[in-house]
């Protein structure tokens, strides 16, 4: 009888073991997940940049392109990131990258 208890715990708990690892996202979910975020706010960080270098040459027309272009770049950004499905505990960082 103490043989099919101590079999019995054991399933019970491997099983619940396995139930628990299974609802956490993968580290390839978690990491693809975090490669579309930072993919979305490099673009940003490119078009600020761009525009950060025109202020070098203060000419009028490229600060006003570039500052359009940043500006569209954040709004397609930020739908992107909207777009995102988001894993398990990834709310903090995709808010954060919103921000």
């Amino acid at each position: 009888m103490k043989k099919i208890q101590y079999f019995l715990t054991v399933a019970l708990l491997l099983t619940v073991f396995a139930a628990i690892m299974s609802c956490k996202p993968t580290p390839k979910v978690a990491g693809d997940f975090n490669d579309q975020l930072m993919r979305e706010q490099k673009a940003v960080v490119l078009k600020y940049d761009e525009l950060l270098e025109t202020f070098d040459t203060y000419v009028a027309a490229k600060m006003d392109a570039a500052l359009i272009a940043l500006s569209s770049q954040i709004e397609s950004s930020k739908d992107n990131v909207n777009s995102i499905i988001t894993i398990d505990g990834g709310d903090a960082l995709k808010d954060e990258v919103l921000n």
